[in-house]
This record gives structure tokens, C-alpha cells and sequence, in this order.
């Protein structure tokens, strides 16, 4: 995509993700979706959950790191979800609105349309989740410039505190389904993020 068009992405994705818009808000006002849907080859337990921490610790983090069956992988996983999911997803601003998402939206889900030259998205892997989910697969491929960033934030400021720390658990699940799928580099990647994200709520949480 050419890099003029970043902005006019980010407006779009932005726009899926508004909060006062109804066709964008959750139907029951709770993070899940009434099917379960795909992230790649892996099956999405979407079921309905009022509180956003338990649906990404219970339906994305463990229910990954229970598929893997890799030893180091399960004990850090139990550290994420006992300690750094409910630091990191609890007790932020903006509050999470159960918003739907695309799910899947890296630079191979994203083209342009040949009759109006705008950003068209496909493929997706939809529920109603935090807006800032959808930054995570970004930050794990790549592909976005600085002013796609710049503008979303212009309509959805970042939640605050500990909001890089917060994408870096978004993207985490991206790399777990990875390993899920694909195994190798993928694990290596997992394992890092876990441990830094570890170490970040041990040094900040303590007192």
C-alpha cells in the first residue's frame, strides 16, 4: 500500500472501532461474538464474557498456551495469566468498549479497491473486543508507518497507563497462534515477550 494511503487506513480502521457508532457496538454490550471464528487455521472460542481481562486471559492467552503443550510455555503462560493479564487489563483508560474488530489485520489482509482507490480489508477473524487488539499483529509484522499511528490515535487516543506494554500482550497472541500453527521462530518469540512482560509487572507492581 502506498504510504499516502496510511492515513486514509487509519481513518477506516478507526471508524470500524467507534465507540458511539451502533453498527460498530457489541449487540449485548459483552466481548465475544455468537460464533466461533478463525484466526488462521485456529478455531476462536468467542464465547460471551462481560469483563474484557477473563475474555482475553480465558478465551485468546490460555486457551492457546493449552493447545501448544510446550512445558515452558505453560509455566509462563500461568505467570501471564495470574499476574500480568489482570495488572495490564484491568483499571485503564479509556475504558474497553466491546467493539468489533477485524481480528486478522496485517499487510496481507489489507489491499485497495481498483474503483475508488481506497483501503479495502478481508479476511477477517472477528469479535467484539478492545479496539487496541487490532494494533497487535500489526506491531508483530510490521507494515505500518508512522502515519497510520499518528492518525488512529488522532480518533482513538491510546489507553493509559502502560499502554505500549498493553499492545505487546496483544501482539503476544499473535505469536502464540503462530507457534500454534507453525512452530520454530514463532516459540522464541512467545517465550521473549512472556518473560519481558513478566519482568515489567514485577517492577511495577511492587509497593
Amino acid at each position: 500500500m502506498e504510504s499516502c494511503l496510511e492515513p486514509s487506513l487509519a481513518r477506516e480502521v478507526a471508524n470500524m472501532h467507534d465507540p458511539i457508532r451502533a453498527s460498530s457496538l457489541s449487540p449485548n454490550g459483552m466481548y465475544g461474538f455468537d460464533v466461533p471464528t478463525y484466526c488462521g487455521e485456529t478455531e476462536q472460542d468467542n464465547t460471551w464474557a462481560g469483563d474484557w481481562m477473563v475474555f482475553f486471559r480465558d478465551r485468546r492467552i490460555k486457551s492457546l498456551v493449552d493447545r501448544i503443550e510446550d512445558e515452558e510455555i505453560a509455566t509462563l503462560g500461568k505467570t501471564m495469566c495470574d499476574q500480568v493479564i489482570p495488572f495490564l487489563l484491568t483499571d485503564f483508560a479509556p475504558a474497553p468498549v466491546p467493539v468489533i474488530i477485524h481480528g486478522d489485520l496485517w499487510a496481507g489482509n489489507i489491499s485497495v479497491s481498483r474503483k475508488n482507490g481506497l483501503p479495502v480489508l478481508f479476511d477477517p477473524s472477528s469479535y467484539y473486543g478492545h479496539n487496541e487488539v487490532e494494533l497487535g499483529i500489526m506491531k508483530m509484522f510490521g507494515g505500518r508507518s508512522d502515519a497510520f499511528f499518528e492518525e488512529y490515535y488522532k480518533h482513538r487516543p491510546k489507553s493509559q497507563p502502560h499502554h505500549d506494554e498493553r499492545i505487546r500482550l496483544y501482539e503476544l497472541y499473535h505469536h502464540l497462534n503462530h507457534t500454534l500453527i507453525f512452530g520454530g521462530s514463532y516459540r522464541s518469540g512467545a517465550i521473549r515477550i512472556m518473560n519481558e512482560l513478566i519482568e515489567f509487572v514485577k517492577k511495577n507492581s511492587q509497593g
